[in-house]
């Protein structure tokens, strides 16, 4: 996955910057199909998430289909569906790809953050 974001104004005064401040953009890559890492307490704390949903959430985004969730994480299907269908609520999302890209993009500013646990 590649997150392109455009850096504006006072962010390029930077002096390896100074001198390119026609268009500037930031890129990050990251494999979405790789390991999630988020803590959990980061998704109940930012998201107002259960500890289910967040589980269910960390699974989902990995690529797990429904019923391999639900075997992981030794509940049902219809489990796994009531609190994705809630996860995508809360998040604000509303596709399994979607939510991989939100948790992707969390994965990143973990990897980034001094002390993330």
């Amino acid at each position: 996955m590649v997150l392109a974001t455009p850096v504006k104004g006072a962010k390029l005064n930077r002096s390896d910057f100074h001198h390119r401040r026609s268009a500037a953009a930031i890129l990050f890559i990251c494999d979405p199909g790789g390991p999630t890492h988020v803590p959990v307490a980061w998704l109940t704390d930012a998201y107002s998430l259960t500890l289910g949903e967040a589980r269910v959430a960390r699974a989902v985004s990995s690529g797990t289909t429904i019923a391999d969730t639900a075997q992981r994480l030794s509940i049902s299907p219809n489990t796994v569906k009531t609190h994705l269908r809630r996860v995508y609520e809360k998040t604000g999302t509303s596709r399994q790809a979607e939510l991989v890209r939100l948790m992707a993009t969390i994965g990143l500013a973990r990897t980034n953050t001094p002390n993330a646990k």
